[in-house]
Order: C-alpha cells, then sequence, then structure tokens
C-alpha cells in the first residue's frame, strides 16, 4: 500500500509516504462522521433539539481543545500529542456503541470532537515543515485526504443503506484506529527534531504581527464564505429539481477538482507567496458565490464547482505556507491552531448561523455575503502583501 501510494503521487521520501497515510486515515474517520453524526444520532434516539445540543456542544469543546492542545504540541513534541489524541479519539469511537442516554451520547461524541479536532492542524504544521525541509511536495500528501474524504463518504452511505446508521462507527474507529498506527509511524516532530536536525526555529522572512493577524483573518473570510454553500447548496439544489445522484456528483466533483490542485500545482505555493494564493482565493470566490447567487442550471453548477480548488485548496495551502515561512517553526502547531480555531469557531460558525437567516429571506440571494467575505478578503491580501514588502 505504501509503495502504491508513493507511485502514485511521485513522493519518494519515507517521511512523505508516512504522513500521506495519516492524512488517509484521518479523513476516512472525517469522512465517515462529519456528514452522518446526526443520522447516528437520530438512530439512537435523540430528538431534533438534542441532536442539535450535542452537535453545540461538542463543537465548543472542540475549539476548546484545539486552542489549548496546539501550543502544548509545541512545547512537548507534536508527535506526543499526535499520538495521545489519536489515541483518546480512538477510545471515544469505541465508547459511542455502549452510549446510551443523551448524557452519555454527549459525553462520548464531545471526547472524540476534542481529540479529533487537534489532529489535523498539528498533523499540518508537521507536514509542511517537513515539506520545505526535504523538499517534497505538501499538497500531493494532503490530497490522499481529500480522496480519502471521498471514499469514506461513499461507503458508509452505502453501508448505512444495507445496514443502518450504526455502519457510521465502522469508519470511525477503522479511521482513528489506522490514524493512531500512522502517527506512532510518523517521522518525530517538535522542538526537539528541529534541534536535533539542526534546523533554525525562526522563519526565514519573519511576518510582524499586524500581517499575522491580517493573514489569519483572510483565511477566515475565505473559509467562512463557504457557510452558505455547507449549509444550504444542497437543499437549494434540490429546490431546483437536481436529483440526488446529480447533487451527490456536485459536491463529489468539487473535492475531485481540489485534489487535483493539492496534487499537480502545489509546488509552486512558496515562489506564488502566501498574499498572491489569497488574492486568488478570493477572487474565485467573488465568481463563484456570485454566480451561484442566480441560481445556474444543473451545467454551469458542475462548472462552477471548478472554483472549489480555489475557495478551499488554494486558501488553505495560502495560510499552511504562510505559517511555515512567516512563523517561527517552535509555534507552528500553535499557529495552525489559532487558524483553525478562528475559522471553523469563528466565521464559519457566524456565517452559518446568518445564512440560515438569508436562506429564509431570500433564499440563493444569500450567497452574496460569501461574495463580500471575498471582496473583504481580497482588499486584505492587498494589505498583507504591502505589509510584507515593506519587511524585505
Amino acid at each position: 500500500m505504501v509503495s502504491a501510494i508513493a507511485g502514485i503521487l511521485d513522493i519518494s521520501q519515507r517521511a512523505s509516504v508516512r504522513l500521506a497515510l495519516a492524512y488517509g486515515a484521518l479523513f476516512v474517520c472525517i469522512g465517515s462522521m462529519l456528514p452522518y453524526l446526526p443520522i447516528w444520532l437520530e438512530g439512537r434516539g435523540l430528538s431534533p433539539e438534542q441532536i442539535g445540543l450535542v452537535t453545540a456542544v461538542s463543537m465548543v469543546v472542540r475549539l476548546g481543545a484545539v486552542l489549548s492542545l496546539g501550543p502544548i504540541a509545541d512545547a512537548v513534541g507534536r508527535k506526543k500529542v499526535l499520538v495521545a489524541a489519536g489515541a483518546v479519539c480512538l477510545t471515544a469511537y469505541g465508547l459511542h456503541a455502549p452510549a446510551n442516554g443523551v448524557i452519555a451520547i454527549g459525553v462520548v461524541v464531545a471526547l472524540a470532537a476534542g481529540a479529533g479536532g487537534v489532529l489535523a492542524p498539528v498533523l499540518d504544521a508537521v507536514t509542511m515543515r517537513r515539506a520545505l525541509r526535504e523538499n517534497f511536495s505538501y499538497g500531493r500528501v494532503r490530497s490522499v485526504g481529500s480522496f480519502t474524504f471521498i471514499l469514506a463518504n461513499v461507503a458508509v452511505g452505502a453501508m448505512i443503506m444495507r445496514w443502518g446508521p450504526e455502519s457510521v462507527l465502522i469508519g470511525a474507529v477503522c479511521g482513528s484506529a489506522g490514524f493512531l498506527l500512522a502517527a506512532i509511524a510518523a517521522p518525530r516532530a517538535g522542538r526537539a527534531a528541529e534541534e536535533a536536525d539542526g534546523e533554525d526555529a525562526g522563519p526565514s522572512r519573519p511576518a510582524p504581527f499586524v500581517a499575522i493577524a491580517t493573514a489569519f483573518a483572510i483565511s477566515a473570510l475565505l473559509q467562512g464564505s463557504h457557510a452558505f454553500y455547507y449549509g444550504f447548496s444542497s437543499i437549494a439544489w434540490t429546490a431546483q429539481g437536481f436529483s440526488g445522484v446529480e447533487i451527490g456528483a456536485l459536491w463529489a466533483w468539487g473535492v475531485v477538482c481540489e485534489i487535483v490542485f493539492f496534487a499537480f500545482f502545489s509546488r509552486q505555493a512558496a515562489a506564488i507567496g502566501a498574499p498572491r494564493l489569497f488574492a486568488i482565493g478570493a477572487a474565485c470566490g467573488l465568481v463563484r458565490w456570485s454566480a451561484m447567487a442566480f441560481a445556474p442550471g444543473l451545467a454551469a453548477s458542475a462548472a462552477l464547482q471548478v472554483f472549489h480548488a480555489g475557495t478551499y485548496a488554494v486558501t488553505h495551502l495560502a495560510i499552511v505556507t504562510f505559517i511555515a515561512l512567516r512563523i517561527s517553526a517552535r509555534r507552528a502547531a500553535t499557529a495552525q491552531s489559532v487558524n483553525t480555531a478562528l475559522t471553523m469557531g469563528g466565521a464559519l460558525a457566524l456565517a452559518t448561523a446568518a445564512s440560515g437567516f438569508l436562506y429564509a429571506a431570500i433564499s440563493v440571494r444569500g450567497y452574496f455575503l460569501m461574495t463580500a467575505m471575498c471582496a473583504l478578503a481580497l482588499i486584505a491580501s492587498l494589505v498583507l502583501a504591502s505589509f510584507l514588502r515593506a519587511r524585505r
């Protein structure tokens, strides 16, 4: 399996293949739980109100865990945190099966959310630093996760149709177990490893605080601009008469475009620079969300899904590149965690709440709020570029 992944991605470094396996396993878990957790909760007899409460509590726990465990990872070693959090995540998913009642279920769901939430930002910090040091493509390694996300999404959906909602736990347990094994086998990471390898813990071109804050704000705006899409695109497409198969194909096509970008166009990220990447992502958002506000037909919607490579993948690559090049390596996991918290716990959550009111009031015209967020991000990208030019 390792040699197959290396051949497909054209990566030969042992570390990059092991990190690719970690991403693959992690996104099997995410692809199993993210779309289907509400179905599992409903199957366990929870009411809509209880499902909402359990989900909200788990989001708060995830946010707190991300903000606290990122700095711990930088202090004690990122591999240690990945292994420990992976073990807790596996245990939590194993405890989903015997959990009974809203309190017990809420506890295990929150435990899994807290432990699982820190895995991606810390793994990003590890992978981007190794990619710069060993000259392999971060995007190609990361694309394995996007690919397994699609596979898990489809496979678990099929299992639910055949065996019921409890099938969700198969994907979650298998994915978290695979991640734990991959984390144990992953290259060491953190302050001790950097010093042992002779790596300078400081960035080559450190950014001032105002530039760092601006970059995080741009990332939050651009990723947060997906809120209306994540929350209401399927509902809107259904109202337009698209079939379930067509809607599923549109979602999958967007992720495929993301995978293609990560796998084949991400090596130039450092040369292009974070401000330009952010600007590209913002420009893609201006086109994508503005067009979707006019309820385009199936063919046009499929064409617009190509821009997911820009609004999501380019933006993600921009922020991980910025953190790797402009923030101390000794604070990389902290920085990734702060970005995750601002994006998922801040901009995306607030924009999702606003999207519900917008869809109820003006239907798909609510996409124009996402367009406005991208416009702000584009302006901020120009400001960020000026901040960084002033530091040269």
